[in-house]
């Protein structure tokens, strides 16, 4: 199955690393046609993410507790990487329904926080040790 050309014009456009993209065209020719999407969202989060730290950090603005968590989801790139895990490890979810389903995204969303978090903590840690 050949992958559509949005993904394809996607790719060139959002990564800066463009050796990945034959790579990950190639591996998502298996995927089926919902991955894309996926990843197309989970690229696009990792990119509003660090714009909007970028936008918060020029006008000194801390976020509040909720907006951090979710801008962390997006800044740790976990999203893409669970989307390229998917592929590399051929693993396909089941037809689970709308409940069924939304539960595995909670769960992945979940996962993302705590390697999110974790992150965090571990670099918060590294700099303190420095001092």
């Amino acid at each position: 199955m050949t992958r559509s050309r949005p993904l394809l014009d996607f790719l060139m456009t959002s990564l800066c690393h463009f050796s990945l993209v034959p790579r990950i065209v190639q591996l998502s020719s298996k995927a089926p046609p919902t991955w894309d999407v996926q990843f197309t969202r989970s690229v696009n989060s990792y990119y509003d993410a660090q714009f909007q730290l970028m936008n918060n950090r020029c006008n000194s603005v801390i976020p509040h507790l909720e907006e951090y968590i979710e801008l962390r989801r997006g800044l740790s790139g976990f999203g893409m990487a669970l989307n390229l895990l998917e592929l590399t490890e051929n693993m396909t979810f089941p037809s689970m329904g709308i409940y069924r389903g939304e539960k595995m995204e909670h769960l992945k969303r979940l996962a993302i926080d705590i390697i999110s978090c974790s992150l965090v903590r571990t670099r918060n840690l590294s700099s303190d040790s420095n001092h």
